[in-house]
């Protein structure tokens, strides 16, 4: 499937803005047009356009987790 994927819990370096900050995530990388599932079942907070992230969805899954889904080609209720 050529899926990638980099946890990365520490200060590290932007891969496009070139400046330094906390990253509290785990980046995963497929080829474009790639389906993406959601982590889980939870009620969508935000979708559309987000600065760097373009394409954007972020799903609250409970009160205390929250996943976000970004740098996507297209999106569809599914």
């Amino acid at each position: 499937m050529g899926l990638d994927f980099k946890f990365s819990f520490w200060k590290r370096k932007h891969p496009i803005l070139g400046f330094t900050k906390m990253h509290r995530g785990v980046d995963f990388a497929a080829p474009k047009g790639t389906p993406i599932m959601a982590a889980g079942d939870g009620v969508i907070e935000a979708v559309g356009r987000k600065g760097n992230y373009g394409k954007y969805i972020r799903i609250r899954h409970n009160s205390t987790y929250k996943t976000a889904y970004g740098h996507l080609s297209r999106y569809k209720r599914g």
